[in-house]
């Protein structure tokens, strides 16, 4: 569940969990980046399938929510908030994992920086 507060910093620090539990959390963060596919997600039970798609739905609805309360409107606005809350901070761990690197402390002040700058003024076009 996402905090409360400020929408834009609630997009911040959901975008900076991400990075902080990856670093604290490689082997899960290196399963979570293979996805539900690589772990044989056609043969499920339909109960785990479902449970699956109602938890995403759960997900991009608060995340619709927090881009609403930014003042993300539009595609383009849409797209600016997935990549700065999702794309940008699943690319930092990405980057860092597949290289079998572990993920520098100092790649949560990138994304913060990053997250910031997509979300300020003008975002919601």
């Amino acid at each position: 569940m996402l905090e409360s507060g400020p929408p834009r910093e609630v997009a911040v620090a959901a975008a900076r969990h991400v990075v902080e539990w990856s670093r604290r959390n490689t082997a899960q963060a290196r399963v979570l980046l293979a996805g539900s596919a690589a772990f044989g997600e056609s043969e499920w039970t339909p109960q785990a399938r479902d449970e699956l798609r109602r938890l995403n739905e759960e997900m991009f609805a608060a995340m619709a929510e927090v881009a609403r309360g930014t003042g993300t409107c539009g595609e383009l606005g849409y797209g600016r908030f997935s990549l700065a809350v999702v794309d940008l901070p699943i690319a930092v761990v990405r980057r860092n994992l597949t290289r079998g690197d572990e993920i520098p402390e100092h790649e949560v002040a990138v994304v913060v920086e990053a997250v910031r700058d997509l979300l300020a003024d003008g975002q919601g076009r």
